[in-house]
């Protein structure tokens, strides 16, 4: 795997796994609205830097427990065990959720930048998971550990969460006109990714 399948790797997941709306697309989806995409757009891009740094520390730290074979297996059970709760959960009992204005209030315009990177930061749920995602694929030899792999994975990543949010920002009342719609999709497309996640890690562990 060469190092540019790696933006391109960590570009993929991150895009899918935050097309699903939360607090972040929410409130860039309320910016957008209310003072227009541009400042939602900078309120996407503090997120976005935070995003870089979670992916890399999660990635780092998979890397240490790459080399714990114990651990690694223990891991890929954990991974498999949780992929398959989040398939259950996306396909049966994931709803849409509408955008509400007073869901998020933003006291100062010139905030936006740093509002992204704190609600980012709150965000803590990526860790976790590129944790137990790496080190499923780094199993299978989809991932590697070397740092300019890591590095540009966690840039990937990045890229792919200020798109989405771009995303939301730009076309957010088409988003809204046609929300059940988009739910309904993105969570069948969520939820059939962590489907096979889980099933790449169930065949791994028949073959050992």
């Amino acid at each position: 795997m060469n190092y540019l399948s790696s933006f391109f790797l960590g570009l993929t997941v991150a895009f899918i796994t935050t097309l699903l709306p939360g607090l972040i697309n929410m409130t860039v989806a309320k910016i957008s609205l209310k003072e227009g995409k541009t400042r939602a757009f900078i309120l996407g891009l503090g997120a976005s830097i935070i995003v870089f740094f979670q992916a890399l520390v999660a990635t780092i730290f998979a890397r240490f427990i790459d080399k714990r074979t114990d651990v690694n297996h223990l891991i890929q059970e954990i991974g498999i065990g949780i992929f398959l709760m989040l398939s259950v959960y996306f396909f049966f009992f994931a709803k849409g959720k509408k955008i509400k204005k007073e869901e998020v209030v933003i006291s100062s315009k010139r905030s936006h930048f740093l509002m992204g990177m704190f609600l980012s930061l709150i965000n803590v749920f990526p860790i976790p998971f590129y944790v137990i995602l790496s080190v499923t694929l780094g199993s299978y030899g989809y991932f590697r550990f070397d740092k300019p792999f890591l590095t540009l994975f966690s840039l990937g990543a990045s890229f792919g969460a200020i798109f989405v949010f771009y995303v939301y920002a730009t076309f957010i009342k088409k988003i809204e006109s046609k929300a059940e719609f988009f739910m309904k999709n993105v969570n069948h497309l969520i939820g059939g990714v962590t489907l096979f996640i889980a099933f790449l890690g169930i065949i791994k562990l028949i073959n050992e």
